[in-house]
């Protein structure tokens, strides 16, 4: 294994924040309350030192995506999820300190303070899928598998079906998501059992290794079933279609199944008509995202809004929760688009 440490200011960390993903392991990381929050940031305001980060980024095409015209690297967090969650809050406005204050509350001096806070980066540039598992173990993250591996382990017919879907179907064969560690089939698996508890169930699902699991168990004979892979299955080859020449925005397994699930939704409602605009307005959402992201802290105000999608991403990204306020929110957003052609603004 191979690494090299880098500082990165807070504010870098902050701009970076849209192009570094989360591995999904066996449970959920946890979250900190907000008092441990703010005695990070109460740390960063005084200088005392915060342990290091660990990204994995190695030197290789997988991990370089073109968006928006440009090529930008992407990153894997192995261990300070929860700092950078931290950061990532208080700067967007969403996280108070003991006293009360926000971000914009601050005295200059200590919005400087705090943008300019080094991190120390441990960014791993070579490593096997064992090194990183023993990195996991000793960083005390829970798990030696993530949730493609286990699920892999698995039998019957509906992980055939997730596994086989996942890496032929011309759809995800587009998509510029990582083809290691089965990447490709933990987002279609998230998205079935979103699929079928929403259509059995009447609700999405947190979509964990536990509750995965349990479905790849109750769900195991998909013949009794035949109606929902119907429909995915034909949700799939209608997103292939309408999204054929804008595959780049789709770099996040969140993103990915966020749009699968209301683009399923409009099927299922049978308002065919709407899916081409859909489509559209769906790419200009997430350039639009990508776009006020690569501010960083200069974004413009009145897309304070939708940088709340962001944070529906990084934190507990496959939550119900989390699930329901990104469909809430593309929801209000898409029919706004319907009526004015453009991306709502606050």
């Amino acid at each position: 294994m191979k690494r090299k440490i880098v500082k990165w200011t807070a504010k870098k960390l902050y701009e970076k924040r849209e192009y570094i993903q989360y591995p999904d392991f066996q449970r959920e990381p946890t979250v900190w309350v907000p008092k441990r929050k703010q005695l990070l940031i109460d740390s960063m305001l005084i200088g005392l030192d915060i342990p290091k980060i660990y990204l994995f980024s190695p030197r290789n095409e997988e991990y370089c995506q073109i968006v928006s015209g440009k090529k930008v690297r992407y990153y894997d967090c192995v261990d300070g999820r929860q700092r950078m969650v931290a950061v990532i809050e208080f700067f967007d406005g969403t996280l108070k300190l003991g006293d009360g204050r926000s971000w914009v509350d601050l005295e200059e001096t200590e919005r400087t303070i705090l943008q300019n806070y080094e991190f120390t980066i441990a960014l791993i540039i070579e490593a096997t899928d064992e090194d990183l598992r023993l990195l996991f173990l000793r960083l005390q993250l829970g798990a030696t598998l993530n949730v493609g591996e286990k699920l892999h382990a698995m039998k019957g017919a509906l992980r055939d079906y997730v596994f086989i879907t996942a890496t032929t179907h011309p759809f995800f064969l587009s998509l510029p998501l990582q083809k290691r560690r089965f990447t490709r089939e933990t987002v279609f698996a998230q998205i079935c059992i979103n699929s079928f508890y929403k259509t059995i169930r009447g609700t999405f699902y947190t979509a964990r290794y536990e509750e995965l699991k349990v479905f790849f168990e109750q769900y195991a004979d998909i013949s009794k079933y035949s109606e929902i892979i119907q429909r995915i299955n034909e949700t799939l080859d209608l997103m292939n279609k309408n999204f054929a020449s804008c595959r780049e925005e789709f770099g996040n397994r969140a993103v990915v199944f966020t749009g699968y699930l209301f683009f399923e939704e409009l099927i299922k409602n049978k308002e065919f008509e709407r899916l081409p605009l859909f489509a559209k307005f769906y790419i200009e959402f997430l350039q639009k995202l990508s776009e006020q992201s690569a501010k960083g802290l200069d974004y413009d105000k009145e897309y304070r809004e939708l940088l709340n999608f962001q944070s529906y991403i990084i934190q507990a990204a496959v939550s119900k929760s989390a699930i329901e306020a990104r469909h809430r929110m593309v929801k209000i957003y898409f029919e706004y688009y319907e009526q004015t052609n453009k991306i709502k603004t606050s």
